[in-house]
């Protein structure tokens, strides 16, 4: 088991601003505030009355996306 998979066991299903900041640290909590207030969020979110969250499998799934293998670029 790699140490990502066992932080994602601990991570919730939706995630606040915050604790996207905390799990995911390439961004912090008022970066990824100044993002959506600027309309150019890093990561899909949803409004649940006031409070904003977001999917893990939707951050998961843009970090891996934009993933860079370097060996690719050497061959």
């Amino acid at each position: 088991m790699s140490i990502n998979e066992s932080l994602n066991e601990n991570v919730p299903s939706l995630l606040t601003t915050e604790q996207v900041a905390k799990f995911y640290p390439i961004y912090s909590a008022n970066s990824l505030r100044v993002f959506r207030y600027r309309g150019n969020s890093p990561f899909p979110y949803v409004k649940v009355n006031k409070k904003v969250m977001y999917e893990k499998e939707e951050i998961e799934r843009i970090l891996r996306n934009n993933t860079v293998d370097e060996t690719e670029y050497h061959s």
